[in-house]
C-alpha cells in the first residue's frame, strides 16, 4: 500500500510536468481563439502536424503511423549511435531509450487530444482533414479551455499509469523524468541548453 501511495505521488508529480508537454502543442489559448486565421494556424498544432506527415506519408506511398513509426526508429538508432560513438553513457542510452518509448506510445499529443475529448484517433483525423479548429471541437463537445486542459491532464494520467502497469516505466523512471524537467527549467532559465539536447536527449 506504501509502495503504491508512492506511485501515485510520483504519478501526480509527473502529470502536471506532463502538462507542459501536452500544452506545448498549444491547442487552444484563450487570448486566442482557435476560430481566427492566427489562433488556427498556431491553437491547433495537432491537426497542422498530422496535415504535413499525412502529405508526406501520402507522397511516400505509406500510413501516417507508418511515417511516424520510421521516424521513432531513426530517433532510437541515433540514439545508439550516440552510445557506440562513446558520446553517452549506458545510463543515458537506457534512460534516453525509456523516454523516447514512453512518449511515443503513451505521450503523443495526437493521441492526448483525442482522449481529452472522447472522440478516436480516427474521428480526430478526419475532423483535422476536413479543416474543423479545436474551437470547432470543443463547442461541439460542450468543453471550455479550462475544461479542455483538465481533460487532457487526465488523459495523462490515464496514459503514464498505463505506462506503468505495461512496465514501460517504473517509479525509478518518474523520478529521472521530474529531474528532466526540473534541471530544463532551470537551465533554460538562465540561458543554458537543458538535458535532452543532442544525441543523448530526444526529449
Amino acid at each position: 500500500m506504501k509502495d503504491k501511495g508512492r506511485t501515485m505521488w510520483w504519478v501526480a508529480v509527473l502529470v502536471g510536468l506532463l502538462a507542459l508537454v501536452v500544452v506545448a502543442a498549444r491547442p487552444y489559448d484563450p487570448g486566442n481563439p482557435a476560430g481566427t486565421r492566427e489562433g488556427t494556424r498556431r491553437g491547433f498544432q495537432v491537426c497542422r502536424a498530422y496535415r504535413a506527415d499525412k502529405r508526406q506519408a501520402d507522397a511516400l506511398g505509406v500510413t501516417v503511423d507508418q511515417l511516424r513509426e520510421a521516424r521513432h526508429q531513426t530517433a532510437l538508432e541515433r540514439i545508439q549511435e550516440a552510445l557506440d560513438a562513446g558520446r553517452i553513457t549506458q545510463e543515458q542510452y537506457e534512460n534516453a531509450v525509456t523516454w523516447s518509448k514512453f512518449r511515443f506510445r503513451y505521450l503523443h499529443p495526437e493521441q492526448l487530444t483525442a482522449k481529452a475529448l472522447g472522440m478516436s484517433l480516427d474521428d480526430l483525423r478526419r475532423a483535422c482533414e476536413e479543416g474543423k479548429t479545436l474551437k470547432d471541437l470543443l463547442e461541439a463537445k460542450g468543453l471550455d479551455a479550462r475544461a479542455f486542459r483538465q481533460a487532457l491532464e487526465d488523459a495523462a494520467t490515464q496514459q503514464v499509469l498505463q505506462a506503468l502497469e505495461d512496465g514501460v516505466l517504473d517509479t525509478e523512471d518518474l523520478a529521472r523524468v521530474l529531474v528532466r524537467w526540473q534541471l530544463r527549467g532551470w537551465q533554460r532559465a538562465h540561458g543554458q541548453p537543458g538535458p535532452g539536447h543532442g544525441p543523448a536527449g530526444q526529449p
